[in-house]
């Protein structure tokens, strides 16, 4: 499979991911439901013990997956940037398109939502507000990088971070046309992301949201220069032989998930042993790719955007509902956890369908 074709699994990896850590992961965290967890009927008790942490601990890691992703894609720009064929704006523009609309709609459903809650219920949203300079910072998409915490639509401290990624992506391309083999830089942001993420600490562009985002897009950006000179066969073996490892880890590691920073205990682990494995078996085997790349993953993998931006919206405007007409929902229930993803699923379908393609298709003739 040659990089100039587009790799199916990718977009179904990413369907997957979402769907994953907006029902498995946010929905044990921002909804009441986190308090019945321990009530919680029968399957996720019973398998997990304990259901917040099991879902966290799993999810954690998987927005990595997404920069790594990424990443990856990003690296067929890397000559065409260094040798000046392709100017910044333009580079961001088309990216930015891409990223916007949903973002900006998301985000001011999310505030108003923030602002209603409380009207309602007398309490705020999970400590979070809607003031001046963080409605600023966020429509502006560069809240996280000064601190991860001003984040007012929660899942989109990644877009804001990724942004981020993009500019210095691109600096890094075009300063390595001045550095002989320059291509060594990309591993200098890798290197950062390993080394402040476990600092806990709120600095600008070095706190842990940003170096999670500079861990995994640059470490993507690599993967991509020799993921496809690697052999088939030396592909195939290390790929199961590292699936294999991170599932032991899973099993007689699990200590290690709490003790330790999610860095050190699931980033890089689910980075070496999971996320960059699953790459190679589908760049390299045309089978998995036809058959983790199948029409409907796919299809998630196109809402999924749509999705992600606005699972906090509809979390809080549910629970606006909620409150304000008396429906007491059982969130506890198993079938309220089953029904919430499909929902959401089916919401993120009419949003993709009626207002991200439409405006894509127009921002792409400006």
């Amino acid at each position: 499979m040659e990089t100039k074709e587009r790799i199916k699994s990718f977009d179904a990896f990413r369907g997957l991911v979402i769907l994953l850590v907006v029902s498995y992961g946010h929905y044990w965290q921002f909804t009441p439901a986190g308090y019945y967890a321990d009530g919680t009927s029968v399957f996720f008790t019973e398998l997990t013990n304990k259901v917040t942490q099991f879902s966290f601990s799993y999810t954690y890691s998987m927005m990595e997956f997404m920069f790594l992703l990424s990443g990856f894609q990003m690296y067929k720009y890397f000559a065409i940037i260094r040798d000046n064929q392709l100017g910044f704006f333009g580079f961001m523009k088309k990216r930015i398109k891409r990223l916007y609309p949903l973002y900006f709609l998301s985000t001011v459903v999310m505030i108003i939502g923030l602002m209603v809650y409380p009207a309602v219920t007398g309490e705020l949203w999970y400590d979070r507000r809607a003031e001046g300079y963080l409605i600023i910072k966020n429509l502006l998409m560069i809240q996280t990088w000064n601190t991860d915490q001003s984040t007012i639509n929660g899942p989109l401290w990644f877009v804001s971070v990724l942004v981020f990624c993009l500019i210095l992506f691109y600096v890094i391309s075009r300063i390595a046309s001045r550095v002989k083999d320059g291509f060594w830089l990309m591993g200098i942001p890798v290197v950062i992301g390993i080394m402040f993420s476990t600092s806990g600490l709120p600095w600008p562009l070095l706190n842990p949201s940003m170096c999670r985002g500079y861990l995994a897009f640059f470490l993507g950006v690599i993967v991509a220069s020799f993921a496809f000179r690697i052999k088939r066969k030396t592909a195939n073996i290390f790929s199961l032989t590292a699936v294999s490892c991170y599932i032991l880890y899973q099993i007689f590691g699990r200590s290690l998930i709490y003790e330790q920073t999610p860095i050190i205990s699931r980033s890089l682990p689910a980075l070496f042993m999971l996320y960059i494995p699953l790459i190679l078996l589908v760049i390299h085997n045309p089978a998995a790719d036809k058959i983790i790349g199948n029409k409907v993953f796919c299809s998630l993998g196109a809402v999924s955007y749509a999705l992600y931006t606005l699972n906090f919206p509809f979390y809080i405007w549910l629970e606006i509902y909620n409150r304000a007409a008396g429906v007491n929902l059982l969130y506890g229930k198993d079938y309220m956890y089953w029904l919430m993803p499909v929902i959401q699923v089916c919401l993120a379908v009419l949003i993709h369908n009626l207002i991200e393609k439409p405006i894509c298709k127009k921002t792409d003739k400006i």
